[in-house]
């Protein structure tokens, strides 16, 4: 049997069916933030899932080309320490779809029904079946922006003779490391191990790919050793193309690139689940004043304190319950959709659904402790109200009319008559009209910052794309005739090709960071822009000057400034060059070195640069991809060894990044919005219930509907306007905390982008949204007739 206690908390929930809504929306709100806090663990139980079905690989060695039959991989299985092992081969070529060449990788997989590590599996269609010339695609292509063809499509490759062969799609397959490598820079096709000796020109494998047991650095270096002796047993004398992969335990391809988005994570769930947590409050302690007549009731007839207490605790409790258990659905579900939309755009894969047991913990803290607690004082106020002043009406205070602020209102006799009443009204409930105004501001604030935030990396995003690579981008491959200066002058004489810019480039070491030097003209095509110092002359590169200009992050990080000396090691040992200039973009996360194209020549030893930068005429894609074909069949027939990238295709797989930051930005900007619209409404709709006797009044002086709400509207104004422009120094403040929180990650200092419109559009937003909230309880205030209202208790 219910206890009265019980039976009171719910009879008080459906009695007032709006504010039991508004208050369970606020719950749920608060709740929400919560789980915003988890995402980030959430994607990483995921990912670590898909680690464990997928068996990535601890280790991957790369060796130049090594023979492996069954028995030789049998003995490499059989190693100490080796969990599991499969050698793959690899083919670099350029895949032609419709008009459009670009990059791609091709996997070779000796048995997609065995694999043991880095497993491909079938999203859609089926899995090639060798030595037909089938391929899988990788999902991460088309969404990458670097689509090669769909599932029953034909592609066209180069084979190793430079001729082409025809491939057909019969399905789309993922990988969670390949897929990686999609977003990192070229698409990935699966095919049969065959089909890739076929079309590279060898039978050798190119990938050693496997688990350890002992994850230990000392264990894993051991294992290491073994197998690279096994592997030169087999061929003396092996060299490797790269140093070997170890994955750091724990980690997972794209984490570096997810871990830039926790700092909006943390900010807008802190934001979140602060701003919902003082709804929270403000909502008790009003549900407790409207219950100021029957605690009096209560008192008269005996009640102790105590259960007084306990009854008005039930209802906070019941309320809390019903609350967190809608936050925990919606929670649940705007957590997983975030999970999966970021698994998708920024790792390339296809994440789980996700139930934290810490989020679940977390919900019932905020949503059941934390109402227990925010009903706190509102309780303790009524358990010590005497029954004399419980019976008084709630509403104005006796204090109202005294303060300064009310005396001033009252002054303002420059204001309409309805802009006055709405000032006024605003002021009756000082407390809960703050509560509000702040809502209204984080929600305004949050909206600004975010909207500054985007502004700001994507002004920077578009800079350093923009600086790279022209629109054509060609280099050297392999073995032949380099690029040299009659080659660069055979392509600017080409039918819609502006300008050739030969550079060349390079990585190397500054310190324990890891970079790239780019060697360039003078005059280049990259837009430099010196934050101080200057650019290399034509006669500093023409004498081969030791000369260097630097990116923001790298003079940051090393703090080295114009005039000062730098000591980079590259490939045939160290190289100390002088600093002249300092530059501003980002390219390579500002940590790129510039140098005279006469002294990087030199430095690396080479009579002709290795790759040159081309711009065209037109913009049109369809223009660029006619002018990179004419190009490459010039160079073909002039024996040059080459290769060529197009840079619209990154820089619209970049753009695709860019909005995938919006989108993500916006989505974890829902939650605060919401407490400020749900805010509003619960004030106003309180409003509307504490002064229902007031209406009934002005309605019997002859008060019509329409004049109602244009008070009430008025208040909502009056609240709205004052929450936006705190709203906008909340917004700047939270917008410089987040660019701070970015150039510490980054080394630089971002400029912000603060613009005006985007205030007009926050106060237009914040007027529509509010507008759109109260239309119930403006119906119904606009509804009430004098009688109902003078008889309402």
């Amino acid at each position: 049997m219910r206890s009265a206690s019980t039976l009171r908390a719910w009879r008080e929930l459906s009695r007032y069916r709006l504010r039991t809504l508004l208050t369970v929306l606020t719950l749920a709100v608060a709740v929400v933030g919560v789980w915003l806090f988890a995402t980030p663990q959430q994607l990483g139980a995921a990912m670590d899932e898909l680690v464990a079905r997928d068996h990535l690989p601890d280790v991957v060695l790369y060796p130049d080309g090594v023979a492996l039959d069954d028995a030789a991989v049998t003995r490499l299985r059989a190693l100490a320490n080796i969990g599991a092992l499969d050698a793959r081969a690899t083919f670099f070529t350029e895949v032609r779809s419709g008009s459009r060449v670009q990059d791609v990788w091709i996997i070779g997989v000796s048995d997609f029904t065995a694999q043991r590590v880095n497993v491909v599996r079938a999203d859609e269609g089926r899995l090639p079946v060798g030595p037909a010339l089938e391929v899988v695609s990788d999902p991460q292509n088309d969404r990458s922006g670097r689509a090669v063809g769909a599932p029953g499509e034909t592609v066209f490759v180069s084979d190793f003779r430079s001729a082409t062969r025809a491939l057909e799609i019969v399905g789309t397959g993922s990988s969670l490391s390949f897929g990686n490598t999609v977003v990192e820079g070229a698409p990935v096709l699966y095919a049969p191990i065959e089909v890739v000796w076929d079309l590279a020109g060898y039978d050798v494998f190119t990938r050693v790919e496997f688990t350890v047991f002992d994850r230990g650095d000392e264990a894993t270096s051991d294992t290491i050793d073994r197998v690279r002796a096994a592997l030169a047993d087999l061929k003396p004398g092996v060299r490797y193309n790269a140093l070997p992969d170890i994955r750091p335990e724990g980690q997972w391809p794209g984490e570096d690139d997810f871990d830039n988005f926790l700092v909006l994570f943390w900010v807008i769930a802190a934001v979140a689940l602060v701003s919902a947590m003082v709804l929270v409050a403000t909502t008790m302690n009003t549900l407790v004043r409207a219950q100021r007549q029957e605690i009096a009731i209560m008192k008269a007839l005996g009640a102790r304190t105590r259960r007084v207490a306990a009854a008005i605790a039930m209802t906070s409790l019941l309320f809390g319950v019903v609350g967190t258990a809608v936050g925990i659905a919606f929670g649940m579900l705007l957590s997983n959709l975030l999970i999966g939309f970021l698994g998708s755009k920024l790792i390339g894969a296809q994440l789980s659904w996700q139930v934290s047991p810490l989020a679940v913990f977390g919900s019932l803290a905020v949503g059941v402790g934390g109402t227990l607690l925010a009903s706190a004082p509102a309780v303790r106020r009524a358990t010590r109200l005497s029954v004399i002043d419980a019976l008084g009406r709630p509403g104005i205070e006796g204090s109202f009319g005294l303060g300064r602020l009310d005396r001033a209102a009252g002054r303002a006799t420059f204001l309409p008559r309805v802009a006055q009443l709405g000032v006024r009204n605003a002021l009756r409930q000082k407390g809960r009209a703050a509560a509000t105004i702040a809502q209204i501001a984080l929600a305004v604030g949050t909206m600004l910052a975010f909207t500054a935030t985007v502004l700001t990396m994507i002004t920077v995003s578009a800079q350093s794309r923009d600086a790279e690579g022209g629109d054509i981008w060609v280099y050297t491959s392999g073995s032949g005739q380099a690029l040299d200066n009659r080659a660069v002058e055979a392509v600017a004489h080409l039918a819609g090709v502006d300008r050739v810019q030969p550079l060349t480039y390079s990585p190397l070491l500054v310190g324990d960071t890891e970079t790239f030097a780019w060697g360039l003209p003078a005059d280049p095509i990259y837009p430099y822009e010196l934050e101080r110092g200057r650019w290399f002359t034509e006669a500093e590169s023409r004498s081969g000057a030791l000369v260097v200009v630097i990116g923001p992050a790298l003079a940051n990080v090393h703090h080295l400034d114009v005039g000062d000396h730098v000591l980079a090691t590259i490939r045939d040992g160290t190289v100390e060059m002088e600093v002249v200039g300092i530059d501003t973009t980002m390219v390579g996360d500002g940590l790129a070195l510039y140098v005279p194209i006469g002294t990087a020549l030199s430095l690396a030893g080479l009579d002709a640069p290795t790759e040159f930068w081309v711009t065209t005429t037109s913009r049109s894609t369809d223009d660029i991809d006619r002018v990179n074909l004419a190009i490459r069949g010039l160079l073909a027939r002039e024996g040059y060894a080459f290769d060529s990238a197009l840079q619209y295709i990154d820089r619209a797989a970049d753009e695709a990044s860019d909005r995938t930051i919006v989108a993500v930005i916006m989505a974890l900007g829902i939650p605060v919005v919401a407490i400020g619209a749900i805010g509003l409404v619960n004030t106003m709709t309180t409003n509307i219930l504490e002064r229902t006797r007031e209406i009934g009044v002005l309605r019997s002086i002859g008060a019509r509907g329409r004049d109602l709400r244009r008070v009430f509207l008025a208040e909502a104004a009056v609240l709205i306007f004052v929450g936006w422009l705190a709203g906008i120094v909340v917004g700047y403040g939270l917008a410089r905390l987040i660019l701070g929180a970015f150039n510490d990650a980054f080394d630089v200092h971002f400029a912000l982008q603060f613009p005006l419109w985007p205030l007009a559009v926050a106060l237009v937003l914040a007027l529509v949204v509010s507008a759109m909230a109260l239309i119930a309880p403006l119906r119904r205030a606009s509804r009430l007739s004098a009688s109902d209202a003078l008889r309402y208790q």
